[in-house]
């Protein structure tokens, strides 16, 4: 009987994680399509990047609904949901794969007693976090290399940012903003529909972070 519900318990955290990527998902898709340009670009990436990670909480045995809302997440995406399955006999490597995602899923809740302005500030922070995740993340960083890869003092010794939290706080300070997503809005508006086009290409990854850096070379 433990083990029975052991396997349970396992199962709904990640149905629960699989339908909090789905819902943050499908309202940032609906934000991209009441948006336009350049922002309606950041919503549909980050709508891409939950889908992604919802497709990677199911397993090959799962019947998926035809007209749920990962289906139309799915097909917005072109994303193959066998190409992301997990059989339940999975290496080690693959279950803490599913662990992370399930607690990541859980940081998309804001804290049950948060203001409104808790709410977004701990949103815009989350979806932050699923850009810089994205190829359209390893720009960002490309371009800012010269801001987090120098190393710092403290109390007199010599240190090198190796964190992301220690990256992200030190491209802050130095764009002097408060949040990432801030920093994102920065660059969104110096380079416009570039920031966020064709995640995927090389040429793209080479020409943004580029322009980043020329922009870091220039202020």
């Amino acid at each position: 009987m433990p083990k029975k519900r052991t396997r349970e318990a396992r199962s709904d955290d990640t149905y629960n994680a699989r339908r909090r990527f789905i819902r943050r998902a499908m309202s940032a898709l609906n934000k991209s399509k009441d948006t336009v340009g350049v922002t309606s670009d950041r919503y549909r990436l980050i709508a891409q990047e939950y889908t992604l990670k919802a497709a990677n909480l199911y397993e090959r045995s799962a019947n998926i609904k035809r007209k749920g809302d990962f289906d139309v997440l799915a097909r917005e995406f072109n994303v193959n949901v066998k190409e992301f399955t997990l059989d339940r006999d999975t290496s080690e490597k693959e279950k803490e794969k599913r662990r992370t995602l399930v607690e990541e899923s859980k940081q998309l809740v804001a804290p049950e007693h948060a203001t409104k302005e808790e709410r977004t500030a701990h949103r815009r922070e989350q979806e932050a976090r699923a850009i810089l995740n994205s190829p359209v993340g390893s720009r960002i960083y490309a371009g800012t290399v010269d801001i987090w890869a120098t190393p710092k003092f403290e109390n007199g010794e010599l240190k090198m940012r190796k964190s992301q939290e220690d990256i992200n706080a030190s491209i802050m300070d130095y764009y002097g903003v408060s949040s990432m997503m801030d920093v994102i809005e920065l660059l969104q508006s110096q380079l416009g529909d570039a920031l966020f086009a064709d995640p995927e290409s090389v040429e793209k990854y080479d020409l943004v972070s580029l322009s980043i850096t020329k922009g870091l070379m220039n202020a």
